[in-house]
């Protein structure tokens, strides 16, 4: 009986490593340059109960993508970004979620506008 358990255990571990594997591959490293802002107070994106920040990147053709935040020590190190905007590069990891880009932040630096 306690080998069953252990094989069962073994197999659950190994399935596990695997999705973690998967996970890593879809993540990637990147750098952005775009306008950080909120997303709830300044952009106004419906949906949103609470404060979001978000980096804007304009795109070809004016078309725009967000990638937003996800909380860690880095972004709140730079702080909140609730009215007003801020131009940033941003260096993380992006994945996606629910349609939305994410990016988890390993470093923020504001940059100089002109």
């Amino acid at each position: 009986m306690t080998r069953r358990i252990a094989v069962a255990a073994a197999i659950a571990a190994a399935l596990l490593l695997g999705a973690y594997a998967v996970a890593e591959e879809h993540a990637k490293k990147v750098t952005i340059h775009g306008s950080m802002m909120c997303a709830h107070c300044t952009l106004k994106e419906p949906g949103l109960t609470s404060c979001q920040d978000v980096v804007v990147v304009k795109g070809e053709g004016g078309k725009s993508m967000n990638y937003y935040f996800t909380s860690n020590e880095t972004l709140k190190k730079f702080g909140h970004q609730c009215t007003g905007t801020k131009e940033v590069k941003v260096t993380g990891t992006v994945t996606e979620k629910d349609g939305k880009n994410w990016i988890e932040a390993a470093s923020i630096e504001e940059q100089k506008k002109g």
